[in-house]
């Protein structure tokens, strides 16, 4: 057996924790998906169940036929292009009508109208066991089965056949479709932010409201993702996102002579509200030596007139705090005012950023600077790039228990406010009984 690739996903609640393998025997190609433990087993099993569900519903497509061997999962591995690469190549040809089509194709996989019928949304134990109380309209229609993992990267395009290879999050009970559509458009999204942004294609919200998606659906749906996370990565683990890591086993003993401190900061600069590749900076760094990184603005066009400037701190998730950021002219210098920058993580009271994304940012507004930049000085007290290492996991258990703590004292406070309301109120209907009565006795 040669292994090509192992993924590990460890970040998981116990009861989902799996590693997936990709080896090779004979001149056949396998994937084995395998629990970690016992606590795993009936998830991985739930998978040769999903697939027979699946393959009678869909009638015009395939799906990777899958086998149990010995405490696992195995399938047969296709070969093919899949409708990520294809909106990978929409975008870098900037052939949005493609890219627009492609989408629309990809719904109508998941649809399949031809043979499926759809049902008016009816709540049910299932899915409040998985996506929480949320109340959902009982026009939003749904699939009779659900394979909320029905992404990009899981259809594969073999010859004339479409195939579905990834079944691990599937469900029978009615759950919207749109939240499917959503689901695998905000994570391509995210994963591809950047190349998106790049090639000027429109912004998630644009593309989800083409698909008349709208804004209160789209926060039903955000509260369903964060519930499935809270149930599948646990209270701690659901803060960190939901991403998939993994390795080809034949980089792996490159990426084991790396040191574990090697990384790259990225300053972005703007002159409206977009932030793109072709003006920015990429320092490599040192984890363990430089704290401190200038970046110079030295070309002629670059300083004057900025917007905004947006520094990435790390090329995936991590846990930063942020010494100083100083904006420096010919003659003059500026102490940027870290609670007034606006970022796509999460600040504790000690000072700390949680980075929880593949894709952190820091921005900062340059209204009130009024000379040219030339120099930007970035200073980190402390950074954690490893979010599975013990350090990490003790960090994200302080914040979440302290925004915790925070939301109880809240909590507390308002309810002493609705007693000292519903004393008052109670007083106040007593003294217009006592009224009534004396009135009465004296009438």
């Amino acid at each position: 057996m040669d292994i090509d690739y192992v993924k590990f996903t460890d970040y998981r609640d116990p009861a989902f924790r799996i590693r997936t393998m990709i080896y090779e025997k004979g001149d056949m190609k396998y994937v084995r998906k395998l629990p970690k433990d016992d606590m795993a087993k009936a998830h991985v099993e739930k998978m040769l169940n999903s697939y027979i569900l699946l393959s009678k519903v869909y009638k015009h497509i395939k799906f990777c036929s899958c086998t149990k061997v010995e405490g696992a999962i195995e399938f047969s591995f296709i070969e093919g292009l899949s409708f990520e690469e294809k909106l990978l190549s929409n975008i870098s040809e900037k052939n949005l009508s493609s890219f627009k089509e492609l989408i629309i194709e990809y719904i109508n996989i998941l649809k399949d109208s031809r043979n499926i019928e759809l049902s008016k949304f009816e709540v049910s134990e299932g899915f409040i066991d998985i996506f929480g109380q949320v109340i959902i309209s009982k026009e939003h229609m749904c699939l009779p089965i659900s394979n909320i993992d029905m992404g990009f990267d899981n259809i594969i395009i073999n010859s004339d056949n479409t195939y579905i290879i990834d079944y691990e999050w599937v469900y029978d009970f009615l759950i919207p479709i749109d939240f499917i559509i959503y689901r695998n458009l905000r994570n391509f999204y995210n994963r591809y932010s950047n190349l998106l942004n790049h090639n000027k294609f429109p912004k998630f919200k644009e593309t989800i409201y083409g698909l008349d998606i709208k804004d209160a659906d789209i926060i039903l749906y955000e509260t369903m993702e964060k519930n499935f996370l809270l149930k599948t990565n646990g209270l701690i683990n659901n803060l960190v996102n939901y991403s998939k890591n993994y390795f080809h086993v034949s980089k792996l003993e490159e990426l084991m002579r790396r040191s574990s401190y090697e990384a790259s900061l990225q300053l972005f600069w703007s002159y409206n509200s977009d932030f793109n590749e072709l003006d920015s900076i990429k320092k490599k760094i040192n984890l363990s030596n430089d704290k401190e990184i200038t970046f110079k603005l030295i070309e002629d066009n670059i300083g004057s007139n900025l917007r905004k400037i947006r520094i990435d701190p790390h090329i995936d998730s991590c846990i930063i705090k942020v010494k100083r950021i100083t904006l420096k002219g010919i003659d003059k210098s500026k102490d940027i005012d870290l609670s007034k920058l606006e970022t796509n993580g999460i600040k504790s009271n000690d000072g700390y950023y949680y980075f929880l994304n593949e894709d952190p940012q820091i921005i900062i507004d340059l209204k009130s600077v009024k000379y040219k930049v030339s120099e930007v000085i970035f200073e980190m007290e402390d950074i954690i790039t490893d979010i599975g290492s013990k350090v990490a996991i003790k960090k994200i258990s302080e914040l979440y228990n302290s925004k915790f703590h925070n939301f109880r004292k809240q909590l507390f406070e308002k309810e002493r406010i609705i007693d000292e309301f519903k004393k008052v109120t109670a007083y106040g209907k007593l003294k217009r009984k006592l009224i009534k009565i004396k009135k009465n006795l004296i009438g």
